[in-house]
């Protein structure tokens, strides 16, 4: 979820032989409370008391779409051993079964004359669904991929969208090329989480972490399907834009295990009776010291968020890796700074095209937990711009080499001669909602997935959506 993460490519991993039940002993079921403009299924909060109930048999566990390609002029599709004749469906085309060759890749196309896939005319110029069997049997790359073994393979069904308007091969742009199009994956939430939790969380991470995160994972994944905007046919980037997802490729047992035991879980928060889902963010390590979606983000989602201090919880090590609690300094010239400033804001923050240098940068707002909220860029005239602590970062950050980013903006800035001095850096990401490295540290305490999810979201409730 947050752009400052990178993980480490998990390793292969086995299927779920089955589903099991959700092992939740404190949790208690109380009808009546609806979630269906968000949820779009009756949800009940889980407490104390009882065993659990199951949902009405009409409620079926939500779809996502996630989109894996984009913009894309071509992609290649790699069938494995397993794989029977493939099930594709051209929109104003024909609908057919192919038999593709194994562990060779198979081009898809669309040309002016429709879909293309492989030797095959399909015709149609809307929407390409690919459904594989078994689900997994067949992975997708994009064009410039090299070797076969770099493809995914994704549960659910693959949609190839078309996304060049007609007429406009001549404007500059990718979306613009004739014949560009987005691959989507329509997959299960809880299958979708299965490639997400090891993509987002280390292979060393505690049982019980992953479980946390699945749950605050679900509920961001439903709550971006349920209000993605009418017509747009994708719910949820596969990166740090929404959250990293791998497909079959990234999944392990760990990861299959936690979104199987928390099936259906969700966070809600609101009056009594009324709760609703939230967009429950969480980043990598907050370095002591939280901050609310408005602080960081400049949004004013609601949720059970608060500033925070955690003292140095999340300083701790998984394995071979460690949290990133304390870092730089971090030193980057005036000069180079007045350039990433500039072309960072010519899309996200047009007043820096009035910027003449930068004379300093400094802290203009600390919030309740003593995060920086807010910065202020000087420049050589006096003229003021005020950023958000994630503008800011991002701002910093722009077409900088790796050595020169922030990992995050709980940061000091300090103006030194020529140079500004980015020092006392605390945490990886955002820090809004919950730490992936306070719940490992939790875990590992004891606490189990309920308590620690619990604590990273205070007054949220944990429901049984399906």
């Amino acid at each position: 979820m947050d752009a400052a993460r990178r993980r480490p490519r998990p390793p292969r991993a086995r299927r779920a032989a089955g589903r099991s039940p959700v092992v939740m002993s404190s949790i208690r079921w109380s009808a009546g409370v609806v979630l269906a403009v968000l949820l779009g299924a009756f949800v009940f909060p889980l407490g104390c008391g009882q065993g659990p109930k199951p949902p009405p048999a009409a409620v079926a566990a939500p779809v996502v779409r996630v989109r894996v390609l984009t913009d894309a002029t071509g992609a290649k599709l790699v069938a494995s051993t397993l794989a029977k004749p493939v099930l594709v469906r051209a929109a104003g085309g024909q609908a057919v079964r192919l038999n593709l060759p194994v562990n060779a890749f198979v081009p898809v196309s669309l040309t002016p004359a429709g879909w293309q896939v492989g030797g095959a005319a399909l015709g149609g110029t809307g929407d390409l669904t690919l459904e594989a069997d078994p689900e997994g049997s067949v992975a997708l790359a994009d064009a410039s991929a090299a070797r076969p073994a770099d493809a995914r393979a994704y549960r659910g069904s693959l949609r190839f969208v078309p996304t060049a308007k007609p007429g406009s091969a001549a404007k500059a742009g990718a979306a613009d090329k004739a014949g560009a199009f987005d691959a989507v994956n329509h997959v299960l939430v809880d299958d979708y989480l299965k490639g997400v939790l090891a993509a987002e969380l280390y292979p060393e991470f505690a049982p019980e972490a992953y479980k946390a995160q699945a749950i605050a994972a679900r509920t961001y994944a439903i709550y971006a399907a349920r209000t993605a905007p009418d017509g747009r046919h994708w719910d949820l980037h596969s990166d740090t834009r929404s959250q990293m997802y791998g497909g079959v490729k990234s999944e392990t047992p760990k990861s299959v295990l936690a979104a199987v035991e928390t099936a259906g879980v969700v966070l809600a928060f609101g009056p009594a009776g009324e709760e609703r889902i939230f967009k429950a963010y969480y980043s990598s390590c907050c370095g002591g010291a939280t901050q609310t979606p408005q602080e960081g983000l400049g949004e004013s989602t609601p949720g059970p968020y608060a500033a925070r201090s955690v003292g140095r919880r999340c300083d701790v090590t998984a394995g071979r890796y460690k949290a990133k609690f304390d870092w730089g300094p971090v030193v980057v010239s005036r000069d180079e700074l007045a350039r990433r400033f500039k072309a960072w804001g010519r899309n996200n923050y047009p007043a820096f095209q009035k910027l003449v240098g930068v004379r300093k940068v400094e802290v203009a707002r600390t919030n309740a937990a003593g995060r920086p909220t807010q910065f202020a860029v000087e420049d050589t005239r006096g003229a003021r711009f005020l950023l958000g602590s994630e503008q800011l970062r991002l701002a910093v950050n722009y077409e900088a080499p790796e050595k020169d980013k922030l990992p995050s903006a709980f940061v000091t800035p300090v103006t030194e001669g020529p140079n500004v001095r980015f020092a006392d850096g605390h945490g990886f990401g955002h820090g809004v909602g919950l730490c992936q490295w306070c719940i490992e540290a939790e875990a590992r305490q004891g606490l189990g997935h309920e308590a620690i999810v619990r604590d990273a979201y205070p007054g949220a409730v944990l429901v049984k959506g399906y």
